[in-house]
């Protein structure tokens, strides 16, 4: 299924009930496309979700607010000044792999109440290795299930970092960022990313069984929008917490990837320090 209008004429499909069976569905690449599913199942076969705008007026967007959408792969790609999107506010999503090309973007908005589950995630970068793409979680997590011995943990934590914009902004960059944290007014809430295999070996994080409801297992990379400092993600912040920030204040890991916020490194700096103790008090 294609579906791409003209610069001049918007295409548009809505589905509302029922069920929509195809093997690939592709918005775009030019002129402007648009689909809106409020109810009913899109389910599609090896070939996927392709949502594209490879010119500077194209514009695809992909609108779920409610039902069921199953997808093997969903790439949301966006060049030469294109736009293309994905907004998740309702309903659920189901894929394989997930990928953010060019300037793509991709927004969880389900309040809270979603986890973007994938066994595979890729954001584009540029030649300084900075995402060009973005996810924006708000307040909603996401599950990365990947095949054992092979986690994203390094690059999911730089994709935060970048999102986090530390000294230049507050999550409003591109990779992983939250605009639900940007836009709180107290400053108390940010991203947080464990692998739930507890890689250091330490037994003070991970482990979990589920998230928010979501079952997960170990070969797991969790990102949680959560308080500053809940780093074993049971949405509070307590002694455990302090624990795990002061013991690797006083043993910090040997390997700078080591760092981030499993071990206390809050900002992402690959240090811990008392800008890290700020955060969490």
């Amino acid at each position: 299924m294609y579906l791409a209008g003209t610069a001049a004429s918007l295409a548009t499909y809505n589905l509302e009930g029922g069920t929509l069976t195809t093997e690939m569905e592709c918005l775009g690449p030019r002129g402007t496309a648009r689909f809106n599913q409020t109810g009913g199942s899109n389910l599609m076969g090896e070939g996927g979700l392709s949502i594209s705008a490879l010119e500077e007026e194209a514009s695809s967007v992909y609108a779920l607010s409610g039902g069921l959408l199953s997808a093997s792969y969903l790439y949301v790609t966006a060049e030469a000044g294109g736009q293309a999107a994905l907004e998740w506010t309702g309903g659920s999503l189901g894929t394989a792999q997930v990928g953010i090309l060019g300037t793509g973007r991709i927004r969880v908005d389900c309040g809270g109440s979603a986890a973007l589950v994938t066994t595979l995630l890729f954001i584009e970068e540029d030649e300084e290795e900075v995402p060009t793409g973005r996810l924006d979680l708000t307040e909603n997590n996401l599950v990365v299930d990947y095949a054992e011995g092979q986690s994203p943990l390094v690059q999911v934590c730089n994709w935060i970092r970048a999102g986090y914009n530390r000294g230049a902004g507050y999550w409003d960059g591109p990779g992983i960022t939250s605009t639900a944290a940007a836009e709180d007014p107290d400053a108390l809430t940010a991203l947080g990313v464990i692998d739930n295999s507890d890689p250091l070996g330490d037994g003070l994080v991970g482990g979990l069984t589920e998230l928010e409801g979501v079952s997960v297992d170990l070969t797991s990379v969790l990102v949680k929008y959560t308080y500053w400092g809940d780093m074993n993600f049971d949405g509070q912040v307590t002694f455990d917490d302090y624990d795990v920030i002061d013991y690797y204040y006083w043993f910090p890991p040997e390997n700078e990837d080591d760092f981030g916020w499993w071990c206390g490194d809050l900002d992402y700096d690959k240090n811990i320090d008392f800008d890290d103790y700020d955060l969490i008090d």
